[in-house]
């Protein structure tokens, strides 16, 4: 009799153990499901950062480039010595105003392509310079085709200009893609290891982008960048909070699969150890505030 007794108590204690942990893994997909809504909204802005920086490079190439283009496009119409030597003043002008523009932005500062296009437009247009003031003592034929072939010279190094500016311009570009890529990720991810390790993955570009946003001044200005910063703080720590609250109930539920006699019921019923949250792994970026 005593053992029968004995028998129950264990199989009841089996039970309440087995409903205590099945209730735990309940809690934690719970607590899981408002963690992943905050991720979602979190990830759904994302869209609206790209949108944001794809602006921005537009309106700095534009800003950077537009009077080169312009002096770019009168070198094609010109149709005269005179018309010549004034489109390639304004091309001289245009270039001094892009190479102060560029001191914005440190990764055109530094480029040794650009520099190299520098040196290169500053001795031809020395020779440009002296050139003029032989023809202008002269007046031969000769003496012109040599302004005129350095001029066109300088002008057919304008394709490169362009191509370099833009290559740096939207070096970023990679880090745009990442971050879409990233964010379809997640939305098609099927477990929470799945989206937390792709939750890293978005933490690090979006570190790697506002490091990189200093180079960007229109950033400064634009609302809507700013504005996206504050929205994502304010995630972001909701996010901290609620995992606080999902990484308790993993605890909790962890601990109670260790226990006799669940230890030998866990794995037979699929009651595995859960990985917890960790928010420190996450390289926030609003913890990385950008510095105008």
């Amino acid at each position: 009799m005593n053992f029968m007794f004995l028998i129950c108590v264990l199989i009841a204690y089996v039970i309440v153990n087995f409903t205590k942990m099945t209730s735990g893994k309940k809690k934690i997909n719970s607590e899981w499901e408002q963690v992943d809504a905050q991720l979602k909204r979190k990830f759904d802005l994302t869209q609206n950062l790209v949108e944001i920086f794809y602006e921005c490079f537009a309106q700095d190439k534009t800003n950077i480039l537009e009077d080169v283009i312009a002096a770019q496009n009168n070198f094609f119409r010109a149709q005269n010595p005179q018309q010549l030597i004034d489109v390639n003043l304004q091309m001289d002008k245009a270039l001094k105003k892009l190479f102060v523009e560029t001191e914005n932005y440190t990764s055109l500062k530094e480029s040794s392509e650009l520099k190299s296009l520098k040196k290169k437009f500053e001795k031809i247009q020395a020779q440009i310079s002296e050139y003029i003031a032989d023809f202008q003592n002269n007046m031969t034929e000769s003496a012109w085709r040599q302004i005129e072939n350095k001029i066109r010279q300088k002008f057919s190094l304008i394709p490169n200009l362009n191509a370099t500016v833009e290559k740096y311009i939207s070096s970023e570009k990679i880090i745009l893609d990442n971050i879409n890529q990233i964010r379809d990720d997640y939305f098609h991810a099927q477990t929470p290891e799945e989206k937390m390790q792709i939750t890293k993955q978005m933490s690090i570009e979006l570190k790697r982008l506002f490091n990189s946003a200093k180079n960007y001044p229109k950033l400064q200005a634009n609302f809507a960048f700013t504005n996206f910063e504050q929205k994502i703080s304010k995630i972001e720590d909701k996010i901290g909070y609620l995992s606080q609250n999902y990484n308790e109930a993993v605890k909790k539920y962890n601990e109670s699969t260790l226990i006799y006699p669940n230890n030998f019921l866990s794995k037979p019923f699929g009651f595995r150890k859960i990985k917890y949250f960790n928010t420190d792994e996450l390289q926030r970026s609003t913890n990385l505030k950008v510095e105008f």
